[in-house]
């Protein structure tokens, strides 16, 4: 994003919010907040596993339809649990899905998880390239489970 010239005056926050929302009383902004209602919202769902069964919830996930792909990253995780600092090698997994399948991949991967309380967190995707969404949906978007 450029950020608006010093000699305006205007914060690069106003700037930003100008060109999502469009000029003030109206106009054609990129209007983000309309796309994030939408079903077919691609997101990212985030969960640490233990490392010897990442690939198997990674596998399920896939194969099931419910996600179009999972990355698996090996993680430290440092938090604190039963009051004390707790470190573990973990796997990061990186699971590309739709917001409305999002309860689906966290109830599969909660029903295969060890934890007590599993990290499983989604965050919405704002923008990428096109053909890789569409990808998505071919391949996740419309299967059943």
């Amino acid at each position: 994003m450029r950020l608006p010239p010093a000699e305006t005056g205007m914060s690069s926050i106003f700037y930003e919010r100008r060109i999502l929302d469009g000029p003030p009383g109206g106009g054609r902004g990129l209007n983000r907040i309309k796309a994030l209602t939408s079903p077919m919202e691609p997101v990212v769902v985030l969960s640490t596993a233990p490392r010897d069964l990442a690939g198997s919830i990674a596998d399920m996930l896939v194969e099931s339809g419910l996600a179009a792909c999972v990355n698996i990253a090996e993680v430290h995780s440092c938090f604190i649990w039963d009051g004390e600092v707790c470190h573990d090698e973990e796997a990061l997994l990186i699971i590309k899905t739709f917001r409305e399948r999002m309860h689906e991949v966290i109830a599969s991967v909660r029903a295969r998880h060890p934890y007590e309380v599993p990290e499983i967190i989604a965050i919405p995707i704002t923008g990428g390239f096109e053909d890789y969404f569409s990808w998505m949906r071919m391949v996740a978007g419309t299967r059943s489970t």
